[in-house]
């Protein structure tokens, strides 16, 4: 008898177990939900910004119809740049150059502060902050994978001569530079607004790293390959010892070529001449750094007719 009931009493607490098994989870319970949305911060930026050098390209822009209303949510794309658009950004280890200008890192804050106290008082009350939702949407539309959840997850530059201030905020991951405006002014007329650019690191495209050549290797004519020959440029030029010559109208151009080696990073990337070689030199897809750019033409010496 009694093992009967023993027997009984275990399948009891066998069945309660099996039951509580089966028992539906609540709607209540807790659970990780997956998600597909990364955040980005200004962490995420600082990484992507470490380089030594860094050239960011121009990619896309986007554009949008601004009213006296406001601005409009119907976003459209151009791959060309319009407006005053930078070409390309110039980095090495978070600083900021568009040719020939060198920008520093603020704060949020101060970045507000800065972009008003140019205005006079009676305009700052027409000078709008973008909304977080606003400044996803533009991310969205130049295909970025992220969000950000404050304003303050953007970088914000201005010179760093002054309290110049750029109108928009960046934010980098991985191989790609977005340039989004950040705010705006109330306009009577209607007209285009730039929302914002994507910029491509030339690292990410790059065919080779340009190798150094040394001076005497240099020597002879060299023809360019597709030139449209004009009074100004006949798509020659001759090297020798150090010098280069080109006809130039009824003159002949002599100019140095110079060792590039003894300059800081930081002075060439303020230098126009050697900006825009940079990114020409990235456009056709040959990467240019410091260690290996030797030589470049830097000046004009003298003129002869």
């Amino acid at each position: 008898m009694r093992k009967t009931l023993l027997i009984t009493t275990l399948l009891t607490i066998t069945l309660l177990a099996g039951c509580q098994a089966k028992k539906p989870v609540s709607s209540t319970t807790s659970r990780a939900q997956p998600t597909t949305t990364t955040y980005a911060n200004r962490t995420t930026t600082k990484k992507a910004l470490a380089a030594d050098s860094q050239t960011w390209l121009f990619n896309k822009q986007l554009l949008s119809k601004q009213t006296k209303n406001g601005l409009s949510d119907d976003i459209t794309v151009s791959n060309i740049a319009q407006m005053t658009t930078p070409k390309s950004w110039l980095t090495s280890k978070g600083t900021f150059t568009s040719q020939p200008i060198n920008y520093q890192q603020i704060s949020f804050k101060k970045w507000q502060q800065d972009s008003r106290s140019h205005l006079m008082k009676s305009y700052q009350k027409t000078l709008h902050l973008m909304t977080v939702a606003q400044v996803n949407a533009a991310l969205h539309k130049l295909g970025a994978d992220f969000k950000i959840k404050h304003l303050s997850d953007l970088v914000f530059l201005e010179t760093k001569t002054g309290k110049n201030t750029i109108d928009q905020g960046l934010v980098a991951k991985g191989n790609h530079l977005y340039a989004i405006t950040a705010h705006y002014r109330d306009l009577q007329e209607p007209t285009n607004f730039d929302r914002g650019q994507l910029f491509v690191s030339q690292k990410a495209t790059a065919k080779t790293t340009a190798s150094p050549v040394a001076l005497d290797q240099l020597n002879g004519t060299w023809i360019a390959a597709a030139t449209t020959t004009s009074a100004n440029d006949t798509g020659k030029l001759m090297v020798k010892d150090g010098f280069m010559y080109q006809k130039c109208y009824d003159s002949i151009e002599r100019s140095a070529i110079q060792d590039l080696a003894k300059y800081t990073l930081v002075t060439l990337n303020q230098n126009t001449i050697y900006a825009a070689q940079k990114r020409d030199a990235a456009q056709a897809g040959y990467q240019l750094t410091l260690s290996r750019l030797l030589v470049v033409i830097v000046s004009v010496i003298s003129t002869s007719s």
